[in-house]
């Protein structure tokens, strides 16, 4: 596996670089700059850049600018990475309100400059001009409309105390009118295309998440060793608190501050799902979440499956089982060295490999039958203990709790 990013240049008034913008790429080929989660892509790009490249080489230890989605801005993201190092672009479909407003002037006072990205007349209008002195850049798309209009907005802007950025510049006319106009920063094609980076990743048992699945698939994980792997990674620290701040796993008015005690809350139970999504959402090189959900659905439904039969089978292995049936696709990786990456027990990585008809593959076969929808195909007999109604409500309820989890994310401020 790699870690693919993008970097495009931002120029002064003089042509020269003062910074990079940050661009999230994906696929296997890292040409992709398809967002199937505007979240998981930021902590990606993050990700990389802090822990992969080295935030300051990739950036020449010039200032990052990276677009941040309010969930981003009101989980705290942003200081994952200090002030100097990084420049928060606001994103023009965020909706704006006083926690908002509290969240942004906390990261000024605490040194961020904030970028306010996609500004157009119409937008400034409904909800950005009433906050414009929250910002200290305003990023226009030059592509975007006539010079009268650029200059109306330029013209509307004069009195503020943003400056003002030009980008997709991407021609000298371009670049000319938009330094008459008053811009004092630029990025397009006339200077620079973007420039695609991709480097090796370790083994997905040496990244925090696949060390902290590898504790989750024992029959028995340690509560001691996932503590310390959840501590040992600051992206993933912060996405597991922001996880347990959640209300499912506090009282009402109560906060989560340590990751020990978010663990007790939410157990190890939940802590499995959640390093699933986690795996789907943060490492997916497919054109779209639909395999990625089928994953999730796949490990809720055998899970069920086996909580409803005369079984000795863990439901927990069974929800790994419906998982690991599918993320290595959604990984871009063989079956094999998924297996050989984590301490995947032998019933499990028998069933998952083919190599056994054990009682764990009985039940994966019945989930791929049943997710066919084919009348003509033959259920695998299973000794469950509910009826083929019950089990069409269970596959129902499964389907709505994949969209919940999925809409929450894998460590979401609402």
């Amino acid at each position: 596996m790699y870690a693919h990013i993008a970097r495009q240049p931002i120029y002064d008034y003089n042509k020269k670089v003062c910074g990079y913008k940050l661009l999230y790429r994906s696929g296997t080929d890292g040409n992709t700059a398809r967002i199937l989660d505007a979240d998981a892509a930021t902590r990606s790009v993050l990700n990389d850049a802090i822990n992969v490249f080295g935030l300051a080489q990739l950036t020449d230890k010039k200032p990052a600018y990276v677009n941040f989605t309010r969930n981003l801005l009101m989980d705290d993201t942003a200081f994952l990475a200090g002030p100097k190092e990084i420049v928060i672009m606001v994103q023009p479909d965020v909706m704006v309100d006083d926690l908002l407003v509290q969240k942004l002037n906390g990261l000024r006072r605490a040194g961020y400059r904030l970028v306010l990205d996609g500004y157009t007349e119409q937008n400034g209008r409904l909800k950005f001009d009433s906050i414009m002195q929250l910002f200290d850049i305003v990023a226009v798309d030059f592509r975007d409309g006539n010079r009268l209009q650029q200059k109306s907005i330029v013209n509307r802007l004069r009195s503020s105390r943003a400056m003002l950025m030009a980008e997709r510049v991407e021609t000298m006319d371009d670049f000319a009118s938009a330094r008459s106009m008053g811009f004092l920063l630029f990025q397009g094609y006339f200077f620079q295309k973007p420039t695609y980076m991709s480097k090796p990743l370790p083994p997905l048992s040496a990244s925090p998440q696949g060390r902290l699945l590898s504790e989750l698939v024992r029959a028995n994980p340690g509560f001691e060793s996932c503590s310390k792997i959840i501590q040992s990674d600051p992206m993933l620290r912060h996405m597991f608190l922001v996880r347990a701040q959640e209300s499912n796993f506090r009282g009402k008015g109560e906060t989560i501050s340590e990751v020990r005690r978010g663990l007790v809350m939410m157990g190890t139970e939940e802590l499995r799902r959640w390093v699933g999504l986690i795996l789907l959402k943060e490492n997916n090189v497919t054109h779209s979440d639909e395999l990625a959900r089928m994953a999730y659905c796949r490990g809720l439904f055998i899970e069920r499956l086996i909580e409803n039969a005369d079984t000795d089978l863990d439901p927990r292995q069974g929800f790994l089982l419906g998982l690991f049936s599918l993320l290595y696709r959604v990984m871009g990786i063989s079956m094999e060295r998924l297996l050989d990456d984590l301490n995947v027990l032998p019933p499990l990585r028998a069933a998952l490999l083919g190599t056994e008809e054990n009682e764990y593959a009985r039940f994966l076969q019945y989930a791929v039958v049943y997710e066919m929808a084919n009348p003509r195909l033959i259920l695998p007999e299973l000794k469950l203990n509910i009826d083929f109604v019950d089990v069409e409500e269970l596959y129902v309820r499964c389907i709505a709790d994949t969209d919940a989890a999925f809409a929450r994310g894998g460590g979401n401020a609402e």
